[in-house]
């Protein structure tokens, strides 16, 4: 419950859900402890610090990879034991090594190679908490095999078409600092953090594409980008639930196109009858394979709404596999790039009420 003092206040109180065991709306409200929390609306927080931030915070180069540590030294990689993250490092090591791979370090939650690849481990720890100890070793195998078979794949000898590529969105600082720039160059900007990419579907993985010279064929990014939107739309269609107007669409685990939906988040509005306002859509994606959006349509849909979105993207983000922003976003209208509004900080989560937001809002409140 988010309670406004008055129309021209600029703090909110609310009830922060810290997540426990993750569940959809509703029912799993009761595996969740409530505190008490400030959420605090400033319009003058400066956006472009918390994305300096943001890649202060990201992955170095792999050229900086630290050395893999010992198992007195590990840092936990969630929602493993150190313990478990020793026997989950030592064993994806190996297993590169049985295959050629020499492992030169770690950059950050990931393996990185002599030969300047990265295989990352959080998914894979996720994964494995809660599967029988037992099983383990398969997994990590065939995880290890299947990405390490794509490291060294050519593009489809002379065939490739449009229909191998798939736009995916990403998180900028999930990419090396040396990435970056190639990945600007032509990258579609969905967030001041959030970008959409080319990725090619392979059988057994996903490729994300850091250039658009495979796209060269196809007119480049430009060219390519309305077929891009076809192949999404043509995919399996998502199970989607509602309630109480918060609507989400959950695709399975290993779909890395859940999320990248929102894309074409206009056109699933619709099909469930519940189009597109004047004011806009809150929407957050927590997964890869999830996407959740409130159409606003009243001034008490934008402070519930921040609300009960942020819990929800909080739990998923912190426990599913294949993790992507516990943020959640403001539409102001289809097709429109997205503005994040929240902010975590140690012991609060701040909302901004700026820009395109902020002039919504300001339509909503009280005369």
């Amino acid at each position: 419950m988010i309670k406004c003092t008055s129309p021209t206040t600029s703090t909110l109180t609310i009830d922060v859900i810290k997540p426990g065991v993750p569940e959809l709306l509703g029912p799993g409200q009761a595996a969740f402890s409530v505190i008490r929390d400030k959420f605090d609306y400033d319009s003058h927080m400066g956006l472009i610090d918390r994305i300096r931030q943001h890649r202060a915070a990201a992955p170095q180069a792999a050229s900086q990879a630290a050395p893999v540590p010992d198992g007195s030294s590990i840092e936990p990689i969630p929602p493993l034991t150190a313990s478990d993250t020793a026997w989950l490092v030592n064993y994806a090591t190996a297993t590169l090594t049985e295959l050629g791979r020499r492992v030169a370090g770690m950059d950050g939650q990931a393996l990185v190679t002599d030969d300047q690849h990265s295989f990352g481990l959080t998914n894979l720890a996720r994964k494995l908490f809660g599967t029988p100890r037992e099983e383990w070793p398969a997994i990590v195998r065939a995880q290890v095999m299947a990405i390490n078979s794509s490291m060294d794949r050519s593009p489809r000898e002379g065939n490739e078409t449009l229909f191998h590529f798939f736009p995916k969105l990403m998180y900028l600082a999930d990419f090396p600092t040396e990435m970056r720039d190639r990945i600007e160059n032509y990258a579609f900007d969905l967030a001041p953090d959030l970008r959409v990419l080319a990725s090619v579907d392979n059988p057994q993985t996903v490729e994300t594409l850091t250039t658009s010279e495979r796209l060269r064929p196809f007119g480049g990014w430009a060219g390519a980008y309305p077929r891009l939107l076809d192949n999404l739309r043509a995919l399996p269609a998502p199970h989607h639930v509602v309630q109480d107007r918060i609507h989400v669409w959950i695709s399975a685990d290993d779909d890395f196109y859940g999320a990248t939906r929102v894309l074409i988040l206009e056109e699933l509005l619709a099909k469930v009858d519940d189009p597109f306002s004047e004011y806009g859509v809150l929407v957050v994606m927590p997964t890869r394979n999830l996407l959740g959006a409130l159409v606003i349509r009243s001034f008490e849909d934008t402070v519930t709404g921040v609300s009960r979105l942020l819990n929800y993207a909080a739990g998923q983000f912190a426990q599913r596999p294949g993790p992507l922003v516990p943020h959640v976003y403001y539409q102001a209208s289809a097709n429109a790039t997205l503005q994040q509004l929240t902010y975590p900080t140690d012991d609060k989560v701040q909302v901004h009420v700026t820009g395109a937001f902020e002039t919504m809002i300001s339509r909503l409140l009280p005369q």
